[in-house]
């Protein structure tokens, strides 16, 4: 199931490929098809943040999880997919349509998650989606998924998403969203250390702001912290001027002290609660250190590797040097609407 501006131009090869169009402005009145998974013979699948395009494989900053040999998940995932499938079928789909699609219930969720073994590791995983609407019965909402994740945190909580906004920021009129954003808040007054990595690419006049206003929580109490960085994967002087915006990162995940969620949406109101499809892989390891939670660990040297590179920069001196004087080599290049439309990316 692809977008139809994704698979625009390409070669349809008779009786081996075929696709539909699934327009969620047609059928929801808003949204759009933002989930971003492969599913192979019901027993292997690929789950992430990229899009099946050249950019999203050569110039931006993705993160996925493969899984092979799962039958169970995989045809779970694929449950997914064939309610897609249906809502397409003719193309004429509207809201009704939903309510009369066969949403095939969820083999395992938040509360029955599937048990695995993964480097001798117990862990436990389970496929969470978006919007609820389409979710069938038995599903975790994956926002629900996240509030969890946050909520449980107790050491630390690491977040790498391009997107950070506590509203609906692509409707009109903009609206306030703090769902995600009073857990966080919470988990500082708990005690746990939050960093967050961010992409300033889209209105960063405001979410620059919201940054700011968690990292003011910083030393509240004796033991929580929060500190936000901005990530801007580099971009040669020579790049042509369409590709500049390109080069940034993408990624959509979050690790905490014994659980990772890899998704497909980014962190605001439009994404969870706006229409939009989303899938997230959420694996949980409760073993005792880094051997008994290895896939943990694994995501969390990811995100601290990214976190100290070079190429992350402090919410004050991307403020200072990319909204205020200007003088920054490392900043986001403005959008030029001529050449992309402002759209839920």
């Amino acid at each position: 199931m692809l977008s139809k501006y994704k698979f625009k131009g390409y070669a349809r090869i008779s009786g081996a490929v075929h696709r539909r169009h699934l327009n969620f402005q047609k059928i929801l009145g808003k949204g759009t098809m933002h989930s971003k998974f492969i599913v192979s013979d019901k027993r292997s699948f690929y789950l992430g943040s990229a899009n099946l395009d050249w950019r999203s494989l050569n110039q931006k900053m993705e993160l996925g999880v493969i899984v092979k040999e799962c039958p169970c998940l995989a045809e779970d995932l694929s449950n997914v997919f064939d309610t897609y499938w249906e809502l397409s079928s003719d193309g004429t789909a509207t809201l009704d349509s939903v309510h009369r699609v066969n949403q095939r219930e969820a083999s395992y969720n938040m509360r029955s998650p599937l048990r695995v073994i993964h480097k001798g590791a117990p862990t436990d995983v389970f496929i969470a989606t978006s919007p609820p609407l389409l979710n069938g019965p038995r599903r975790t909402w994956d926002l629900e998924a996240i509030l969890r994740a946050i909520n449980d945190s107790k050491a630390y909580l690491y977040i790498h998403v391009m997107d950070y906004f506590p509203m609906f920021v692509y409707s009109k009129p903009r609206r306030y969203w703090p769902v995600i954003d009073d857990a966080i808040r919470k988990a500082v007054f708990r005690g746990v250390e939050v960093k967050m990595l961010v992409a300033a690419l889209h209105y960063p006049a405001l979410g620059l702001r919201f940054l700011s206003s968690l990292e003011s929580l910083s030393g509240i109490n004796t033991n929580g912290s929060i500190e936000a960085r901005i990530f801007k994967v580099p971009t040669p002087a020579a790049m042509q001027t369409v590709m500049v915006r390109e080069r940034r990162t993408h990624n959509k995940f979050v690790v905490t002290d014994d659980t990772i969620i890899i998704g497909t949406s980014n962190w605001s109101g439009d994404y969870f609660d706006g229409g939009s499809t989303g899938a997230a892989f959420v694996a949980q390891q409760h073993g005792a250190g880094e051997e008994g939670r290895p896939l943990v660990a694994e995501m969390k040297g990811i995100f601290l590797r990214d976190w100290y590179s070079e190429y992350t920069h402090s919410v004050s001196e991307y403020t200072e040097k990319c909204l205020l004087t200007r003088t920054g080599a490392f900043c986001e290049a403005d959008k030029d609407p001529a050449l992309l439309a402002t759209s839920q990316q």
